[in-house]
């Protein structure tokens, strides 16, 4: 079986924004990015708010 990464989206600084995986049995979902400057601060599926301090490790 092949992973698909669909959909991914950069910023206009080439981050990384989101990364939407399929094809993956339990690996699909969604990972949002969210950025203070260069570094990765928090990572979530988008569905909490930034900033409720619930964030998943990058993958």
């Amino acid at each position: 079986m092949k992973v698909g990464y669909d959909n991914n989206s950069d910023d206009a600084l080439g981050r990384r924004i989101k990364k939407v995986v399929t094809n993956s049995g339990d690996h699909d979902g969604t990972v949002v990015y969210y950025y203070k400057g260069h570094q990765i601060i928090e990572t979530g599926d988008g569905s909490i708010p930034p900033g409720s301090g619930c964030s998943i490790p990058p993958r």
